[in-house]
């Protein structure tokens, strides 16, 4: 999908955002009669920080809403931040810190003094997934599980086991991004079935404004983007290569991410001139200039549970192949917007990469109805006003 049919599509990429006024860290929501309908949300934005940037911007129609957002993980959104939301800055305490509990303990006791009705967790956090059973008695707890198992290989991601239950146990509410990360959370981990939402991972139509918007799409470009692990597959797309180049003689493969030791990827390349390799922290302006280069973005991951990634792609316009792990199949229009193939199998990853680049009409039908479905399935509204239905369920739940 080329960068005119796609600033035809939408206005957004056109809109210049403006910077967020600064706000006292220790501010309120202006105080209201507690008869009016709107609840007191505060939205917890330690990690997933352009996830819940984007749902607090919607949020802020529909409530009172407040985002306590780490500083320095989120410098490069901050000018994105509606300025209808109340903004809490903190600084994240080192994970090993001495002086993390108290953190965390500082931190509830903030968030508890502006009186929400509602606070909003988005876990990983070990210091402040601590203090979920205490924040639990005083307002109605939810808790966004973007991941319920630790991807294997993820470094980062080892976190201490019943510090992560006792928070999933505390929250009156708990969201996932799929039908599949549902089932894990009631058949694995035991939680009520009516305890457990599924809404969707929203769009990054702001990322259109990143970059440069000349960008043209480039044939026959395959993008790798985001951290590398283990459990994202990416030996698989390296090996699928020669088949690909086989079918596709101008093949480019562009990975873009940091992660593990890149050695071990290099190595097994059979044709290294046929990738253009990022292994580095990506700048938000290249990571959407890659997108806009891309011509269809690819997700052989071999363990998931949702994806931005996926996100990112719909936003941008481009098809994807990914496997069908976790809750991802759920996302993609079989045909449609994308197409699904087996784990750890690179041949049907190749022919699946071959039928979308050999096919330019199709291709770019794929990317139109992809940036249509971030704009409606995926749009923040709709997920902002299912969130909030979350939102009241959690009180209700409270108060019994």
């Amino acid at each position: 999908m080329t960068h005119r049919e796609l600033r035809d599509m939408t206005q957004f990429g056109r809109i210049e955002l403006g910077s967020c006024p600064s706000i006292p860290p220790n501010s309120r929501p202006n105080s209201r009669p507690r008869e009016d309908p709107r609840l007191r949300v505060v939205l917890a934005a330690l990690h997933f920080i352009d996830y819940t940037v984007h749902l607090a911007n919607a949020m802020a129609k529909l409530a009172d809403t407040t985002l306590v957002i780490a500083r320095r993980k989120a410098e490069h959104i901050l000018g994105a931040i509606d300025p209808a939301v109340t903004r809490h800055e903190v600084d994240l305490p080192r994970v090993m810190s001495l002086g993390g509990y108290l953190w965390g303990r500082k931190l509830a006791r903030d968030i508890l003094a502006m009186a929400p009705d509602v606070v909003h967790m988005q876990e990983v956090n070990p210091w402040f997934d601590l203090q979920a059973p205490w924040i639990a008695k005083r307002a109605a707890l939810v808790n966004t599980v973007h991941d319920v198992e630790r991807h294997p290989g993820h470094r980062q991601a080892k976190r201490v086991p019943f510090i992560r239950r006792m928070a999933r146990r505390a929250a009156h509410r708990l969201i996932v991004h799929g039908q599949a990360l549902k089932r894990m959370m009631v058949e694995d981990e035991g939680a009520p079935e009516s305890k457990v939402h599924v809404i969707p991972h929203g769009n990054f139509l702001h990322y259109l404004t990143w970059g440069d918007a000349s960008v043209p799409e480039e044939p026959d470009t395959v993008l790798f983007f985001g951290r590398i692990w283990e459990y994202k597959g990416l030996e698989y797309l390296i090996r699928a290569e020669p088949a690909i180049s086989q079918a596709i003689p101008n093949l480019k493969i562009i990975i873009g991410g940091q992660g593990e030791d890149f050695a071990r990827y290099r190595a097994m390349m059979v044709h290294p001139e046929r990738f253009e390799v990022h292994n580095e922290f990506v700048s938000r302006d290249l990571s959407a200039d890659l997108f806009r280069r891309a011509s269809v973005v690819v997700l052989p991951y071999t363990e998931a549970s949702q994806s931005g990634v996926l996100a990112f792609a719909y936003t941008f316009g481009k098809p994807v192949v990914v496997t069908n792990v976790g809750s991802l199949p759920e996302v993609v229009d079989q045909g449609e917007t994308g197409l699904v193939v087996p784990p750890r199998d690179e041949e049907a990853l190749a022919k699946a990469v071959v039928a979308i680049l050999d096919n330019p009409e199709k291709r770019r039908e794929m990317g139109r109805k992809a940036h249509g479905k971030a704009t409606t399935d995926l749009s923040w509204e709709r997920i902002a006003e299912r969130t909030l239905a979350v939102y009241r369920e959690a009180v209700a739940a409270r108060r019994l």
